[in-house]
């Protein structure tokens, strides 16, 4: 039955069999491996129909925080991520929270000026721990150029994350942006138009930066 509703793209059909095997599952904990996998088909599920749902049943359940920060930023729920990122941190004390928490501060800040020192501290942490993270580096690289905290270590960083994934038009466009704050406008004109090349000019802040890099180079030559 579940490789018809498959078949039919019957969503609802699967979830309810899932939801049947689910409550049958968790009652024998000889079936613990068996009930995780059922868990993660219906966040899974649930996540691509109605993210709401994902979360409730999460939040129920109580099965995976680190799915459900992830799901409330998702969301926009960013104060529920931090809350919850915070508290799992102080459980586990993993480096790589800090990174998370970072991001979310940032993110929820009216003034940005007044988190920055906590939020490079907490990304300082979070990296120096040895966690490759690409998303980390880049996020963290684009904020050092940006507020023209430290340039050319924001463009290191962002260099590390592309070694991890070469052809992210994001990190392309903060290395973009690094180069233009350095003066280096032929760099960096070049690489906004691999960028533009894939994005367009739809987003705001890749044409602000597509213009401003344009002017820089007319500038130099």
């Amino acid at each position: 039955l579940m490789l018809i509703y498959k078949e039919q793209g019957n969503v609802d059909g699967m979830l309810s069999i899932l939801n049947r095997i689910y409550i049958q599952y968790k009652k024998d904990p000889s079936l613990d491996k068996a009930t995780l996998i059922i868990q993660n088909l219906i966040v899974n599920l649930l996540e691509n129909k109605d993210i709401k749902s994902a979360i409730k049943f999460l939040e129920e359940t109580k099965i995976d925080q680190a799915k459900l920060i992830n799901l409330y930023y998702q969301d926009g729920q960013l104060k529920k991520a931090l809350q919850m990122t915070r508290k799992l941190y102080r459980k586990t004390r993993k480096p790589d929270l800090l990174g998370k928490i970072a991001m979310y501060e940032f993110e929820l800040a009216d003034d940005k000026r007044k988190v920055m020192k906590h939020v490079v501290a907490n990304f300082e942490l979070a990296l120096s721990s040895g966690i490759n993270n690409a998303s980390y580096q880049n996020y963290y690289g684009y904020l050092l150029i940006d507020y023209n905290i430290n340039v050319q270590k924001g463009i290191n960083l962002i260099k590390s994350a592309l070694k991890t994934s070469p052809n992210n038009v994001a990190y392309l466009d903060s290395l973009a942006w690094g180069y233009y704050k350095l003066g280096e406008c032929k760099k960096a004109f070049n690489i906004m138009k691999k960028v533009i090349r894939v994005t367009g000019l739809e987003d705001l802040e890749i044409q602000h930066h597509w213009n401003m890099i344009q002017v820089c180079k007319k500038g130099k030559k």
